[in-house]
């Protein structure tokens, strides 16, 4: 997070394009927030008394307030529990559909993959060793390593 409010956090990307960020009261700022899940009040709170979680959120926030076409995210669920880890698949869904954006995830959180891909990518050894739709990727996985892989995350409270 960077010093400041949530809603100076917000209008980082507008000022790092140079351009200027809608009014305080215009309703991107509580759109973006109520995708991720979070209160428009929090649009006044200092970002860093945000639960690590919902920094988080406020990050991804931070990343969708321009609609980019492509959003990387790099283990965006690491701090988040279960049931808001479920609504971020399914805003990630929804956004995709709704607003044709493109999430590339890199992720060890199997359960959220399951949830949120279309694709799915497995990489050993910094190589390529699968690619798939995602309902293939998880139920009939093509290679020996990504069958392991896969047996091997059930037992640690993977997919």
């Amino acid at each position: 997070m960077f010093n400041g409010t949530v809603q100076e956090n917000l209008q980082r990307p507008f000022l790092l394009r140079k351009l200027t960020p809608p009014p305080s009261d215009h309703p991107v700022w509580q759109q973006t927030l109520a995708r991720l899940d979070l209160p428009e009040l929090f649009l006044s709170r200092m970002a860093t008394s945000l639960s690590l979680g919902q920094q988080q959120r406020v990050g991804v926030a931070r990343a969708l307030v321009c609609e980019p076409q492509v959003v990387l995210l790099d283990e965006p669920t690491s701090a988040l529990d279960r049931p808001a880890a479920e609504r971020f698949a399914q805003s990630l869904r929804t956004l995709c559909g709704e607003k044709g954006m493109t999430f590339l995830v890199v992720t060890h959180d199997l359960w959220f993959a399951e949830r949120a891909a279309d694709h799915a990518v497995f990489l050993e050894a910094g190589q390529i060793r699968e690619h798939a739709q995602a309902g293939q990727f998880f139920e009939a996985p093509q290679t020996d390593a990504l069958r392991r892989f896969l047996l091997g995350s059930e037992g640690a409270g993977g997919a």
